[in-house]
């Protein structure tokens, strides 16, 4: 069963602001990053509970082939997606976006 999604506005712009970054590193690098969030958010929202807790509710699935997470809760039905941050970004970037 897949639950409804939705994405916080700064989820939509992690987004927009890491595929900008990766097309200006290589023409297409951007867009497979885009593919494989795709792919990722496709999982997530068939299987919400497979991926980790973090913290408290927050849990991360990882993006194939970057060094990025896709970090959501999980409320009733729905997938609520609060950002797509780089490992190395600071831990209380995320956690701000859901106090």
């Amino acid at each position: 069963m897949k639950h409804e999604i939705s994405f916080l506005e700064d989820a939509d712009l992690d987004i927009e602001e890491t595929y900008i970054w990766y097309e200006t590193l290589s023409l297409g690098l951007g867009k497979r990053f885009f593919d494989n969030i795709q792919n990722t958010i496709e999982y997530i929202i068939t299987n919400p509970y497979m991926f980790q807790v973090v913290y408290k509710r927050i849990r991360r699935a990882l993006i194939n082939k970057f060094p990025y997470g896709v970090y959501y809760i999980v409320e009733n039905e729905k997938v609520i997606i609060i950002g797509i941050l780089h490992f190395h970004r600071h831990s209380s970037s995320w956690k701000k976006r859901i106090l």
